[in-house]
């Protein structure tokens, strides 16, 4: 079974949390946030301080993923970790930006994955293997509503040709369409932004993806 997670990008406060709330509902695991600064991506969103103070009036929500699209994301890091302490979170940061502080002994490895944009090839495993996670970028990263690019899935038989045993998920242009590309693919985890979190009824349009996808 591939699992669905939603994931929220906007520049709106107000959004953030109406939406964050409405991901609450549904049946997922985990929650992604994006965070994007335009030097690395070519666009911003919620300020983190400002979206994790929202996420810090909700106890029960289910766990997040934080993709960080900044160039050097250690302070984010620092700042999710505070505002996180014991509840469940994981940590994606690009391996175009400055990632090595994570390998150091300050970090858990296990809450990190490692994100790789449409355009980065597949690093060595001796970089891959310190993550539990890959995240392929399936469209420009930042860019929520951009078309699929089938030919990341080579990067799928790649990485595993290198050895990877661990988890790869697919982020950006998900939808009722792209997925049909995706029900022979050796992955684990879609990040699922626009098609859900422009949905009008959000529970409909999760579980029509999810049976479309699994069946």
């Amino acid at each position: 079974m591939v699992k669905i997670t939603p994931a929220l990008l906007t520049p709106d406060l107000e959004t953030f949390e109406a939406v964050l709330l409405e991901y609450a509902l549904l049946p997922v695991e985990q929650i992604d946030i994006d965070f994007c600064e335009a030097q690395f991506v070519g666009n911003d969103t919620v300020p983190i301080d400002e979206g994790l103070e929202v996420i810090s009036r909700y106890l029960e929500l289910p766990c997040l993923g934080f993709h960080l699209m900044y160039a050097s994301p250690e302070q984010a890091v620092k700042k999710i970790i505070q505002t996180m302490g014991e509840r469940m979170a994981k940590i994606y940061i690009h391996a175009e930006a400055d990632y090595e502080f994570a390998l150091s002994d300050n970090y858990n490895l296990a809450n990190f994955g490692l994100v790789l944009k449409l355009e980065t090839p597949v690093p060595e495993i001796s970089l891959l293997e310190n993550f539990s996670e890959i995240q392929l970028m399936t469209i420009q990263a930042g860019k929520q509503g951009n078309i699929f690019q089938p030919s990341v899935l080579d990067k799928v038989k790649g990485i595993r040709d290198k050895g990877f045993r661990g988890g790869i998920s697919l982020d950006g242009g998900i939808n009722m369409e792209s997925v049909d590309y995706l029900k022979e693919v050796d992955i684990q985890r879609l990040s699922v932004g626009s098609y859900l979190q422009k949905s009008a009824d959000k529970q409909v349009a999760y579980r029509q993806l999810f049976d479309k996808l699994n069946n």
